[in-house]
């Protein structure tokens, strides 16, 4: 994550651009960041410290798509769910 964030046109790929941030934000535009309400625009360590912090404290699980049988799992554990629960 470091860095990503020291240097995001590195994980970006070449696009042409006038503007150094549009080329950065091309690729890197994160619709979960924007469904946890933040904006999607540069952010400095400090303010996207804070913003994890507040994801973190605000969520007890969060679910990955890519994930979703373990997520299930977490979730089960969560919500203190039997198997027998989970899978029906």
């Amino acid at each position: 994550m470091e860095s990503f964030i020291s240097a995001p046109s590195k994980f970006t790929g070449l696009w042409q651009s006038k503007s150094q941030e549009l080329r950065e934000q091309r690729f890197v535009r994160n619709p979960n960041w924007i469904a946890f309400g933040f904006e999607n625009r540069p952010y400095n360590q400090p303010q996207l410290e804070r913003a994890i912090n507040d994801i973190q404290s605000n969520f007890d699980l969060i679910m990955i798509t890519e994930y979703f049988l373990e997520s299930l799992i977490l979730l089960r554990y969560e919500l203190c769910l039997t198997m027998q629960e989970a899978i029906v």
